[in-house]
């Protein structure tokens, strides 16, 4: 019970970690890859908060487990190929 509860707190707070990185990035250099993955990040970080340690998480408890592991694995397939797409090398 409480390694899911870890689970959900740290996937939230790596996807956080990744949009501050990017956001960092983007207000140094402006480069569009850096906008992009900071939309994906925000966006995934959100809703691994809202459907994973806020008070309308998912229920039952392994399902916010689920979601967490889900969001970040769609995170790691998608991030590089958005970057790549937005001219990345």
């Amino acid at each position: 019970m409480w390694a899911g509860g870890w689970i959900c707190l740290l996937v939230t707070v790596y996807l956080c970690g990744a949009f501050l990185n990017s956001l960092m990035r983007w207000l140094a250099y402006g480069a569009l890859w850096d906008l992009t993955g900071l939309a994906l990040s925000g966006a995934l970080a959100w809703a691994a908060y809202y459907w994973t340690i806020s008070e309308s998480a998912l229920q039952p408890f392994g399902k916010r487990v689920a979601a967490a592991i889900c969001l970040l694995a769609a995170w790691a397939l998608v991030f590089p190929a958005l970057m790549w797409s937005c001219g990345f090398q």
